[in-house]
């Protein structure tokens, strides 16, 4: 386990943002410290086992195990206590190996004028955000305690998503192009895959949404009121704005994959239109061909009573009528504009 102090003091933290490596009775000490005047506690606690949940059990007179498995995601994602309140969420991730949706789950309880924030290592660049956030909005947790600190949290787990639908945006944007640019299965394959991406990560958003709604409209006065509990309340809003930007590019998705359908409908008629170009022209050659064909082959046969084979210049008479076919057909073909 490792852990995080901050305290804010009139304004400004005590600690500077480094993570130690601690035992369950260093953290038996900072909850068991005593907090001063409007003086607010943060203890962060990363890579948390189940003897540092244990403590936190005691401390919250829970059965043994219950916060290990509310950290894990069981028995919903709020509980509320005489002295405290617990908060569960997940900051949400997609596999493209697996095509699956994870989350990294983040457990807050609120324990009068201390934070105590629990999750895994792979969150800690998003808990470095708030720390780097909480400094700059060191009086407003001064004046309105943790709850404000918890407004941050959720401030920003919401920008951590940002840089990524933008990536998204112009990925989406960059498959368009390729798709008028040249069609191939490969584009197709991503095209489903965002897709495949985009649906699954709303709906398990949409669960995170609402958890959080359910906290905020369920949370005492003690532990959100005032001002803090309106920037949670906006974050909140500003949550169903994301998913509503995700469901954007659910749509931008759905065109990305029209446009494929458009620019292979459009090779497909210009290999039709070759096509028939290349059959128009085979079928001008051979009107030519037929008939010049049969005379070839009446006269191939070489029957001694045919009177005309015994004329003079007949072999010339015979040429001369076949071109006059051949050119009579390519002049009439032309007027057409057959060819």
């Amino acid at each position: 386990m490792r852990i995080r102090e901050v305290v804010f003091l009139d304004g400004y933290c005590s600690h500077p943002p480094v993570r130690q490596d601690a035992s369950t009775a260093d953290l038996e000490a900072l909850l068991a410290s005593p907090i001063h005047g409007q003086d607010c506690q943060w203890i962060d606690l990363e890579e948390a086992g189940e003897a540092t949940l244990q403590i936190l059990d005691i401390l919250l007179g829970m059965p043994e195990g219950s916060m290990m498995a509310f950290h894990g995601g069981e028995g919903g994602a709020c509980r509320f206590l005489p002295h405290a309140a617990l908060f569960h969420t997940k900051r949400m991730f997609y596999h493209f190996e697996t095509e699956r949706c994870t989350g990294r789950p983040l457990t807050i309880v609120f324990l009068g004028n201390r934070l105590v924030s629990i999750h895994p290592i792979t969150l800690a660049r998003t808990v470095n955000h708030v720390f780097n956030a909480s400094q700059a909005r060191g009086d407003e947790i001064f004046q309105h305690g943790v709850a404000a600190l918890f407004s941050i949290f959720l401030d920003e787990l919401l920008e951590d998503y940002k840089p990524v639908l933008e990536d998204w945006r112009n990925e989406l944007d960059a498959y368009e192009r390729d798709c008028l640019n040249a069609v191939n299965e490969s584009t197709l394959v991503q095209i489903l895959r965002f897709k495949t991406l985009v649906t699954q990560l709303r709906q398990a958003m949409n669960v995170v949404f609402r958890d959080q709604r359910r906290f905020l409209n369920h949370c005492p006065e003690r532990i959100l009121s005032g001002i803090s509990r309106d920037r949670a309340c906006e974050a909140n809003q500003r949550f169903e704005l994301l998913l509503d930007e995700i469901e954007s590019i659910r749509l931008h998705t759905a065109s990305a994959y029209q446009v494929y359908a458009a620019a292979q409908s459009l090779d497909m008629t210009r290999a039709s239109n070759h096509l028939n170009k290349v059959m128009e022209r085979l079928a001008v050659v051979t009107s030519i061909f037929m008939p010049l064909t049969f005379i070839v082959g009446v006269y191939g046969m070489n029957i001694p009573d045919m009177p005309e084979v015994h004329f003079q210049g007949f072999y010339y008479v015979i040429w001369a009528v076949m071109l006059g076919i051949a050119a009579g057909l390519l002049w009439f073909f032309r007027r057409k504009g057959w060819f």
